[in-house]
């Protein structure tokens, strides 16, 4: 008999899983979003796989309905997020808590960087796309009589 693999397992060793994830995160996502971060990733994994991911992963108002409404929130079913750990860091909710030492004195946090939109006098340097090289002409040989 074969037994399902863990959902631990999934989440740490099949690339689709872990992409869901951190294409989720903590916070979730609104379900208009939902289909965006379907398409993206199915450029990747089959579309059909992402969605399976999705419902194993994910739970939203309306999930198992025709049409659920497009704010509804999309997040983390209560037996996954606390899996997502070393995938995503700790979640909001224990965040203090992980930067506390035990005799309560809090850990400096490193600073997150924010992407830096490009200067519009730095606008980035086009680029032309590769022409494939030629290949030199073969010299054709006489067959020998």
């Amino acid at each position: 008999m074969i037994k399902e693999t863990p959902i631990l397992d999934r989440i740490y060793f099949w690339p689709e899983y872990s992409a869901v994830a951190r294409a989720i995160g903590y916070a979730g996502i609104p379900y208009m979003q939902l289909t965006k971060v379907i398409e993206e990733l199915s450029t990747k994994f089959p579309k059909a796989k992402v969605e399976s991911v999705i419902f194993n992963l994910t739970t939203f108002e309306g999930q198992m309905t025709v049409h659920p409404p497009p704010l509804a929130q999309v997040k983390f079913r209560e037996h996954v997020k606390p899996l997502l750990w070393q995938l995503l860091g700790p979640p909001p909710e224990k965040e203090d808590a992980f930067w506390t030492n035990r005799d309560g004195s809090k850990i400096p946090r490193p600073a997150k960087e924010e992407p830096k939109a490009p200067e519009p006098s730095q606008a980035p340097p086009e680029e032309k796309p590769a022409e494939p090289e030629a290949k030199p002409a073969r010299k054709r040989t006489r067959k020998a009589k």
